[in-house]
């Protein structure tokens, strides 16, 4: 297992402060996120709430490590899933504005078998791509 990290910057035409607070809410990945993720549920709240996130591959569980509003930075870690062969995986997002819309980077810090880090991040730029859409559809859909 070799360490390794991948970071995907996607920009929306939507207002950082609406994309902010959709990610910094912790739930409804599944409203924003629904062709991956069934139900979501939250237990707590803010930073060390537990995100249990249920896909067709089984459940996500993660823990929110981090939600800093004044840079709108939001960071959680995975104990538990089966959709990618990592482990010690830590997930960042931050949110910026670009111009009247904004970017979400996401990144990802994992460990992970050589063999399988290309396909890794093939796979994972291609869910956030798709989750921060999510998003940005979901607040599209809002505004109409």
């Amino acid at each position: 297992m070799k360490k390794s990290s991948l970071t995907v910057r996607h920009s929306v035409d939507v207002p950082a402060h609406k994309m902010w607070e959709t990610i910094s809410a912790i739930g409804g990945v599944d409203v924003w996120f629904s062709s991956l993720i069934k139900s979501c549920e939250v237990i707590g709240e803010g930073v060390g709430a537990t995100r249990i996130c249920r896909t067709e591959a089984g459940p996500i569980n993660e823990r929110i490590e981090a939600i800093d509003h004044d840079n709108r930075i939001f960071r959680y870690s995975i104990s538990e899933q089966n959709l990618l062969p990592v482990d010690n995986f830590l997930g960042t997002m931050k949110v910026e504005e670009e111009g009247a819309g904004s970017a979400v980077v996401w990144t990802a810090e994992f460990t992970v078998a050589a063999a399988a880090e290309a396909e890794v991040h093939t796979n994972i730029h291609q869910l956030y791509v798709t989750g921060v859409e999510g998003i940005a559809n979901l607040h599209r859909l809002q505004a109409a």
